[in-house]
């Protein structure tokens, strides 16, 4: 109850702050609208990744839905109250959405390799890496499945983990990491920014963690996400 609460509490000051800004009232209205969209969004997005996801279509249905509008309305709202058009706060809060992804999955990974075990091995397919080595075909899913139920016993996490590299569970959200890396990269070499460098740096900070996540288990960081 008390966390609601104070949920609320947030939601009625970034409202407040909005209404404060120093901006015209028409666009006040229309950043208001935007924080309403991200809030309903990301309330489905949330309310879907309650349900036990069966499927990597499901995975992608629940991320896209709740991550993305945040970051992307967070990017939107930064860019018109420092004076961007229309069309570039779309443009930035398109690049904010990939960045949102970018994160999920990397926090998802940097989950399933945490020890001791946190709370995405008690919901073992709303997490991608340990979706991934559940559901793909490799030779060691069905003992992965049986020491994945008890990721409390240090020895059974230690032999999952192992697991999800030598199955390609790590190799697959890396992947995915450079696509998504790929895909900012390239929206932002677009924009007509006259000061890029700080989303640059964003981009850059984002990859730090994971590199020495990655080289934390002995598996080294794709050339393709630590080059800028």
């Amino acid at each position: 109850g008390k966390t609601a609460n104070i949920a609320l509490a947030f939601q009625a000051a970034a409202h407040r702050a909005l209404d404060e800004a120093a901006a015209d009232a028409e666009t006040r209205a229309a950043l208001q609208a935007c924080l309403a969209r991200m809030a309903l969004a990301t309330a489905y997005g949330q309310n879907l990744d309650t349900r036990d996801v069966r499927s990597e279509e499901d995975y992608w249905r629940a991320v896209e839905t709740k991550t993305p509008p945040l970051f992307g309305t967070a990017f939107h709202l930064g860019a018109r109250l420092g004076g961007a058009a229309v069309p570039l706060a779309v443009e930035l809060e398109r690049l904010g959405g990939v960045i949102g992804l970018y994160i999920q999955v990397s926090d998802d990974l940097y989950d399933a390799l945490k020890v001791p075990a946190v709370a995405d091995w008690h919901r073992r397919y709303n997490n991608l890496p340990i979706l991934y080595a559940l559901t793909a075909e490799h030779g060691e899913r069905e003992e992965f499945a049986r020491l994945s139920l008890h990721p409390e016993d240090p020895a059974a996490l230690a032999a999952a983990q192992k697991i999800l590299l030598r199955s390609g569970a790590v190799s697959y959200c890396a992947l995915k990491m450079i696509e998504l890396s790929r895909q900012a990269q390239a929206i932002l070499a677009r924009l007509p920014l006259r000061y890029p460098e700080p989303i640059a740096q964003l981009l850059s900070d984002q990859r730090t963690p994971l590199d020495r996540l990655f080289r934390s288990v002995g598996f080294e960081m794709p050339a393709a996400l630590s080059a800028d």
